[in-house]
């Protein structure tokens, strides 16, 4: 699609569960806008769920700090980030996340602060579930993969997709207020070097010059986690992250395998551990939204400790949504998942795509 004229509206449509309207972007602004909804461009016949702004100047004389990302004044409350908060400046209606909302952003920001978490918050609020989760369909059957994170649903997907499914969506997948549709954007796939052998177009779309960069990577937070000094071992955490790459499934996998919606007909909770086996038993969904309740609140506790700091600023103002996030979460859950037919994936991490994809024969 061509790009919009800086500063034209631009919409986009996240599958009819959340909106957001970007008004006075430049074409980088709001590709950073784009990386999180994805290319669903549209034009909204209803009022934008959420609305960001973007100006030259967004004045911060006389307000206080509340730790060192955020601020207030009189008038509103702010998110504040790089040196000296220079690079960052955004006015955050904390109270109107959920109900309509509009973020003010100064410009040279690199993203629009919790953004991806705010239109989570949204869709909740129109009745539908953000789910921290991968989803394939094969056959017509979707199916909705999650758990806690290296739960292996990343991995579950790619191993699915090998056996000829389509893709849905991966890192957060989205399900209507009915419980029947899944709806995914094209969110960049993770992939570490070593599952990357196991991807059979990996190959053509990472460089060899990377992919030999990654293996020098793991092989070096290999060697730092067998020692017993506590440096090595943060180096290991540090290191680990350069040892993955993005790379956007439908360069993956071609635009004719990304679905992107598909129904939502089975539940599978993907479970690491530390043996060698696998296994696939049946599962109660009523249990696998119970434990994904905590979860998904994890999910979002860097949104739900910038309320903590907003609360401090204004003590008499209320976010409803926010402030009702967990309740929410967990009997949204329960509601949509109940009846669903539902597995469990236990299996060792990380695990070889080949093995992933002949524990789940019986399911594919």
């Amino acid at each position: 699609m061509p790009e919009a004229p800086a500063g034209a509206p631009v919409d986009f449509d996240l599958h009819g569960l959340a909106s957001i309207r970007v008004l006075g972007g430049t074409p980088a602004e709001v590709r950073s806008v784009e990386r999180v909804v994805g290319p669903l461009r549209g034009v909204l016949d209803r009022p934008a769920d959420i609305t960001v702004r973007f100006v030259d100047e967004l004045p911060l004389d006389g307000a206080r700090l509340v730790g060192d990302d955020a601020a207030f004044d009189e008038r509103a409350f702010y998110v504040l980030g790089g040196r000296r908060h220079a690079r960052v400046v955004v006015r955050m209606p904390v109270e109107r996340i959920g109900a309509g909302c509009e973020i003010v952003c100064r410009r040279g920001a690199p993203e629009v602060p919790y953004l991806r978490e705010i239109l989570n918050v949204s869709v909740l609020a129109n009745g539908g579930l953000p789910v921290h989760a991968a989803a394939f369909a094969v056959g017509g059957v979707g199916t909705l993969v999650t758990g806690w994170s290296r739960g292996g649903k990343t991995e579950i997907l790619l191993a699915a997709m090998a056996g000829g499914a389509r893709y849905v969506g991966d890192e957060w997948v989205y399900v209507d207020a009915d419980g029947r549709r899944l709806c995914g954007t094209l969110e960049p796939l993770t992939l570490w070097d070593w599952n990357v052998g196991d991807v059979a177009a990996a190959s053509d779309v990472i460089p060899r010059r990377r992919r030999a960069a990654m293996r020098a990577v793991r092989t070096a937070v290999d060697g730092a986690r067998r020692t017993d000094r506590g440096g090595a071992r943060r180096l290991a955490a540090l290191l680990e992250r350069r040892g993955s790459v993005r790379v956007a499934p439908d360069r993956l996998f071609g635009s004719g395998a990304c679905a992107l919606e598909a129904g939502f007909d089975r539940l599978l909770l993907g479970v690491s551990h530390a043996g060698g086996g696998f296994g696939v038993t049946a599962g109660d969904a009523g249990d696998v939204a119970r434990r994904m309740a905590p979860c998904l609140a994890y999910e979002h506790r860097e949104l739900l400790a910038l309320r903590q700091k907003f609360r401090f600023a204004f003590p008499e103002a209320a976010s409803p949504v926010l402030d009702d996030l967990e309740r929410l979460l967990a009997e949204r859950l329960l509601h949509i998942f109940r009846g669903k037919e539902t597995h469990v994936l236990v299996h060792p991490y990380p695990s070889s795509l080949p093995a992933l994809g002949e524990s789940m024969r019986g399911l594919l």
